[in-house]
């Protein structure tokens, strides 16, 4: 696979272990990230129903409930027809920090491109702060975030970089 990402974005693997199935990127200044899973496909057979799982479970892991009337998800994107997209919002303290005033708003974009034949699910997700709590851990590293960072056309910038998304040999995958 090869995927274009925002140059500010640097590997974590060179920092921490990284998952196999994972690619991670972060930005320590405004703690943004790009994340790439490879992951075994869920039991929808409709993308959306499938997208929309994805992120209910990593509002899980998040311990972030969705906020549904901030969710919103298409078909196919027109970039590659067996990708689906999907936007929503978390609010999410780092470390399961308790204090309110942790927690931060994270704008979530996400692409599943779905290879039933694999039996596989590559999840790509870019978690963007848009508002930091003042007394999350984050507003240490990236303090009150740069108006840029908050004024960037965030749908614009991941459909972006999905569109640069290639799938160059599907050798490592399992079926």
């Amino acid at each position: 696979m090869s995927i274009d990402i925002p140059e500010r974005l640097t590997d974590v693997s060179n920092l921490r272990q990284v998952p196999d199935h994972q690619e991670v990127f972060a930005d320590a200044k405004t703690d943004e990230s790009v994340i790439i899973e490879i992951l075994e496909a869920v039991d929808k057979t409709d993308g959306i129903d499938a997208i929309q799982y994805h992120y209910k479970h990593v509002c899980e892991l998040n311990n972030a409930p969705p906020k549904n009337d901030h969710m919103s998800s298409t078909g196919p994107l027109k970039t590659m027809p067996h990708a689906f997209y999907l936007f929503g919002e978390q609010t999410v303290a780092k470390f399961n920090e308790k204090s309110a005033l942790a927690q931060n708003t994270v704008a979530v974009h996400m692409a599943l491109v779905r290879l039933a034949e694999h039996e596989t699910d590559i999840l790509i997700t870019m978690n963007t702060p848009t508002h930091i709590g003042t007394a999350s851990s984050s507003s240490r590293q990236a303090g009150q975030l740069p108006p840029a960072a908050v004024a960037r056309d965030l749908n614009r910038e991941f459909t972006a970089m999905f569109s640069t998304f290639k799938i160059i040999s599907t050798d490592i995958l399992v079926t």
